[in-house]
């Protein structure tokens, strides 16, 4: 090997990459962010790849002693790092020309490359507070949220999981989202690396989505957080996310406590089967699926389209109280909610007709999911 050359583990090497390539858009405005940063020092590679609000960072373990550093085409390279054979080795060096030359059994590929002393760095206030948890926890705490993060630009606000203390004492670590038709909140006891405050921060989708694929199969992860910035490490790997500057809507003004009329208890698993064979029969324009429950705790789904027919299924009650009721609601969202909880029985609690509907388990006040009402 030459003596600027650095030798990879082409399976870490390849783990890392699927990771950056995320961040990187493959059509840019600004060529250099179309590329990842490879930097070579001894015993490891780290590579990062940011989109000027994300920043991912992993660290790859390698041979030499070699320092050099530059840019090149991120999908480019993954697919090169993805076609080389599992448990072999690649060759990385920086030629004369600025060149990145990688070199595999007899396979040799030259890269054009940019700068890295141009590659663009975030920047973000020092963090108010760190503290180290479980990574299965944090992942639990962004399954029973993310689906619900709003995607309208108009109400930025919602565009992530809000994540705060709360309980009295702010004795538990909460995560919120939010869309306008349904809200889907969950918490967890505080850390026990989080022994002072925390600022409350709206963490964005897409954050969220590559902290998802950060986390995965890892077991715990070190969070920084602060009035502007996230920070999430976790087995070799950093993920950097600016925060979503706004204030989140004061949410538990539509989780409904005192005016709950009307309780029914349900089999996830039926309920999940029920909505999966009645539900191809709403149409789009309508997505509704009817729910009208009798006295003897009879529940009824049924929906209809106008052009192909109606379905229909009665399901019994494991337990109910309060009066009958008929109610509709848009059944993507019923769906949803409904995954985000485990099998088990689940309480449905309701107020008025029109008003929304709160899904949660007996005795875990702080997992819930609440969706409002259609007109039909």
């Amino acid at each position: 090997m030459a003596k600027n050359g650095t030798a990879i583990a082409r399976d870490g090497l390849d783990k890392a990459l699927a990771l950056l390539i995320d961040v990187v858009e493959r059509r840019n405005t600004i060529p250099i962010l179309s590329n990842v940063r490879v930097e070579a020092v001894p015993g490891k590679v780290v590579l990062s790849a940011t989109d000027l609000d994300n920043k991912m960072t992993c660290e790859v373990p390698a041979e030499g002693d070699a320092k050099w550093s530059t840019t090149v085409a991120a999908h480019v390279f993954r697919d090169i790092v993805a076609s080389v054979a599992a448990g072999t080795a690649i060759a990385a060096e920086v030629d004369e020309d600025r060149d990145l030359v990688l070199r595999t059994g007899d396979a040799v590929y030259r890269l054009r490359t940019l700068p890295a002393s141009d590659y663009y760095e975030l920047k973000l206030p020092d963090y108010a507070v760190t503290f180290t948890m479980p990574a299965p926890d944090l992942a639990m705490m962004i399954d029973r949220t993310q689906f619900a993060i709003s995607t309208e630009e108009t109400r930025y606000y919602l565009n992530g999981i809000y994540m705060h203390l709360a309980g009295e004492g702010n004795v538990r670590l909460r995560a919120v989202a939010a869309n306008g038709h349904q809200l889907s909140l969950t918490e967890i006891p505080r850390p026990e690396g989080l022994s002072g405050g925390m600022p409350a921060v709206i963490v964005p989708l897409v954050a969220v989505k590559h902290l998802a694929r950060l986390i995965k199969g890892q077991e715990s992860v070190t969070v920084s957080i602060g009035d502007r910035g996230v920070r999430f490490e976790s087995g070799g790997s950093v993920l950097t996310s600016k925060t979503i500057d706004s204030t989140y809507p004061d949410y538990p003004r539509v989780i409904p406590s005192k005016d709950i009329t009307r309780t029914v208890v349900v089999d996830r698993a039926v309920l999940a089967e029920t909505l999966a064979r009645v539900r191809p029969m709403a149409s789009e324009r309508s997505p509704a699926v009817l729910i009208e429950i009798a006295a003897a705790g009879k529940i009824t789904f049924s929906a209809s389209h106008p052009d192909i027919g109606e379905a229909k299924e009665v399901v019994q009650a494991q337990s109910w109280h309060g009066d009958p009721l008929k109610i509709a609601f848009n059944h993507h969202y019923l769906a949803a909610g409904v995954r985000r909880f485990g099998d088990g029985p689940l309480r449905l609690r309701f107020t008025e007709t029109m008003g929304p509907f709160v899904m949660d388990r007996e005795g875990a006040d702080g997992d819930l999911y609440i969706q409002m009402a259609m007109r039909v």
